[in-house]
């Protein structure tokens, strides 16, 4: 197997990974040769990926015979050589673009096609006076010390620049302006030149003093570029290309917003004044480098999150044009290029987080659960009986007592200090008769609803359009079809006799979908893998062979193991109770160990309809594998896994989250000026 040579912009893809697939198929080549196994070639160096390679690479590693592949983009080579040629300032960005974290490749991903990035070749070398007036000797250096201080904001820059481009070509600007605009835009993260790498690379969610850091690279980009002797259209975009264009409370910052007050102390400026002076196509780039540099983000590998593929990103960029973000008029020209350059959202194998924008939250029927060890708790109602309102306890609390039944009477008590009631909480009790000891709890368990496209056919209209003896033939059972009220069409014509069966049940009208609800648990209790080893269980489940998942295990499925009680592990367990009391989540907490979590589920593309907005997909628990599951023994699945295996594959339709939305309510933020039309 030949390598490729070092200079050239090449990345290695596992064909097992869906994402990694759907890159492969983008406009890429094989920087390999493939042997076929008989002292040949399968496929050589330099030839075209298409989705039909992609899935004999798949179906070789799935048989151990390859792990990698090595691909870069179509012509790279030819990109690098005519890039070569360009003049310096050209050249000092191709070779912020090649650098080793991020490739030609990335960049050629993130446009979805390379043509985008030989356009913008072929218009800087047209508009070269333009690049040298925007890109100056010093912008280059800035842009150099922002790369050699973090190399993948470096990178960010060049890609928003050249999501940019392409958005500009679809509005219809001139080459000399879309130049102009792309220039400023390119620089609008230097100021991250000053902001620590402790904070740019941090894996979390940033504490409040790192979020005011990185907010300040804004201010700090403005403080770079601006020149109060000659306007700079780099500068007002770095300074307000996170300002949000509608007012929206906690959302945005910039030079109208949070440094408003800076800039008239430290220059004298007052940008709203200044953005009348310089017009409205100043404020246009601000909002457009909004966009880009959002979708940037998205699409990139951060030291926080993956890279996230375009149904993600519509779904997310959609939600955030919903609530104000962006300008109406200028998103809606990036979705239909965004959309025109990502046909195909669903493709079978996608496998995606379930967007949190199609779920509902709703609660079962509420039952009742006998306690091992009483609890010193408040139900929600008594809560409301002594005054203690949904209000005080603030929605998630109020989830959270339903899914448990009852509220710690230690938490209760502050709320009531802190709440100013008065008297004392104990002679409220005592004057109400409430019992804080709880041997017995009602718990509502909290679910995720969603609707699906369900096609059914009940046993009645089975017998309407007499299918029962074809069926019966076929070796269904009416019984089993009546207890579980109806059968699935998938399911009705897995067997044969296909053709009779539709066509009697379209001249009916029974094959059409219908809504239907179905409900999946929003929390479990579990114990990550640090606490099972913690409560030394870890070395017990190993003795078992029992295999731990990343997500860690379920406290129920522990229990029915049986081998999770406290004389597994006496020094954690209460001496009252030691050696032979189960452990349960509300001795867990006793314990120190919190063990009802969030559930975040995936979805699989089992089987595309229109491949954009509609599809049959299967659900898992995140960092399950539906096809594990599917082919795993019932006893080896947890109660969950069984769930979902249950509901089976189900149709979809997702064109509420990621077609392009209604945005007449959104109005521009009083913030911005307002320009005549």
């Amino acid at each position: 197997m030949k390598e490729p040579a070092e200079d050239t912009p090449v990345n290695s893809y596992d064909p097992l990974q869906e994402e990694d697939c759907i890159a492969l198929s983008r406009g890429m080549e094989l920087a390999q040769d493939i042997p076929n196994g008989h002292g040949g070639w399968l496929y050589r160096r330099g030839e075209k990926i298409s989705p039909g390679v992609t899935d004999r690479l798949k179906e070789l590693a799935q048989k151990g015979f390859i792990a990698k592949i090595l691909a870069q983009p179509i012509g790279s080579k030819i990109l690098a050589a005519a890039t070569a040629q360009m003049q310096k300032a050209f050249d000092i960005m191709e070779e912020i673009l090649a650098q080793e974290n991020l490739s030609v490749m990335t960049a050629v991903e993130i446009l979805r096609n390379h043509e985008g990035f030989r356009q913008f070749q072929e218009t800087v070398q047209r508009n070269m006076e333009v690049v040298f007036h925007n890109f100056t000797p010093q912008a280059v250096q800035r842009l150099n010390e922002l790369q050699q201080h973090h190399p993948s904001s470096g990178n960010h820059s060049i890609i928003t620049g050249l999501n940019a481009m392409s958005l500009f070509k679809s509005i219809g600007l001139s080459e000399v302006e879309a130049i102009n605009r792309v220039m400023a835009i390119v620089q609008h993260d230097l100021g991250k030149t000053r902001v620590s790498l402790s904070t740019l690379n941090w894996p979390e969610a940033l504490n409040p003093n790192q979020w005011k850091e990185m907010q300040l690279h804004a201010f700090f980009g403005f403080q770079l570029l601006y020149d109060p002797e000659d306007f700079s259209l780099a500068a007002s975009t770095a300074i307000l290309h996170h300002e949000w264009y509608a007012t929206v409370p906690g959302k945005g910052y910039g030079g109208l917003t949070l440094f408003r007050q800076a800039l008239q102390q430290q220059y004298g400026l007052d940008m709203l004044q200044k953005l009348y002076e310089w017009g409205p196509s100043v404020v246009e780039v601000a909002q457009q480098a909004a966009i880009v540099d959002m979708v940037a983000a998205l699409e990139e590998i951060r030291s926080y999150k993956k890279r996230i593929g375009p149904f993600k990103v519509l779904v997310i960029m959609v939600g955030d044009a919903v609530m104000g973000h962006f300008n109406p008029r200028l998103f809606a020209a990036w979705y239909h290029q965004y959309r025109q350059d990502n046909p195909k959202l669903l493709p079978r194998g996608f496998h995606v987080a379930l967007p949190r924008e199609i779920e509902r939250r709703g609660f079962a029927k509420p039952r009742e659960v006998h306690l091992t060890i009483p609890l010193a708790v408040l139900t929600l109602e008594e809560l409301h009986s002594l005054g203690i309102s949904d209000d005080l306890l603030g929605g998630a609390t109020v989830d959270r007592i339903r899914r448990r039944g009852g509220l710690p009477i230690e938490e209760a008590r502050t709320i009531w200090d802190k709440a100013g009631i008065d008297g004392e909480m104990d002679d409220a009790l005592h004057r109400l008769g409430i019992s804080i000891r709880k041997t017995s709890l009602k718990v509502e368990e909290q679910v995720i609803v969603l609707q699906t496209i369900r096609r059914w056919i009940t046993i009645e209209q089975l017998e309407q359009v007499d299918l029962l003896p074809t069926l019966m033939a076929q070796r269904f059972s009416p019984d089993v079809i009546r207890k579980e009220g109806g059968i699935s069409l998938e399911r009705l014509t897995s067997r044969g006799s296909v053709r009779l069966i539709m066509a009697r049940l379209q001249k009916n009208n029974l094959d059409r979908g219908k809504l239907h609800p179905i409900l999946l648990p929003a929390y479990e209790f579990r114990l990550s893998p640090k606490q099972l080893d913690q409560l030394g269980l870890t070395q017990v489940l190993t003795g078992k062979e029992i295999k731990i998942p990343p997500y860690g295990m379920r406290v129920d499925q522990l229990a029915h193991l049986n081998i999770f009680h406290a004389h597994d592990t006496s020094r954690h367990a209460t001496p009252a109770h030691a050696h032979h009391t189960p452990y349960t989540p509300e001795l867990l907490a006793r314990l120190g160990h919190e063990t009802e979590v969030k559930i975040f589920y995936d979805i699989l593309v089992v089987e595309e309809i229109d491949g954009v907005t509609r599809a049959k997909v299967a659900f898992t628990r995140e960092g399950d594998s539906w096809h594990d599951m599917c082919a795993a023994p019932p006893d080896k699945l947890d109660a969950l896994q069984a769930h979902l295996l249950k509901i089976g594959v189900v149709e979809m339709d997702f064109s509420k989250v990621i077609e392009l939305p209604d945005l007449n309510h959104v109005q521009m933020g009083e913030h911005w000026p307002k320009f005549p039309d």
